[in-house]
């Protein structure tokens, strides 16, 4: 059984704000760092995992991990575009 403790993952310069709103944080610099803690709070039996965008791995695949929005990169101009597909869960048409 899951225990209620509520991990979040993401870049050192979030980990103190985080904390502050009660997370217990673990700082990662990559999305591969990312991952490999991911795997072990998963089986540290975290009810909950809230990720980065920053630093969170594209296919993740687990029910118990939330991404939460990061820092919007300004060098990709379709940066806007893929966060909104992603969201969604793929592109839509406007017209």
């Amino acid at each position: 059984m899951k225990e209620t403790r509520i991990a979040f993952v993401g870049p050192f310069e979030y980990v103190k704000t985080m904390r502050f709103l009660g997370f217990e944080c673990f700082g990662v610099s990559d999305i591969k760092e990312a991952e490999e803690k991911i795997k072990v709070l998963e089986s540290e039996n975290y009810s909950l995992i809230f990720v980065s965008q920053d630093v969170c791995p594209e296919d993740i695949g687990l029910d118990s991990v939330v991404t939460l929005p990061g820092i919007a990169k300004a060098s990709d101009k379709d940066y806007l575009k893929k966060e909104t597909a992603k969201a969604l869960g793929g592109e839509m048409e406007l017209s």
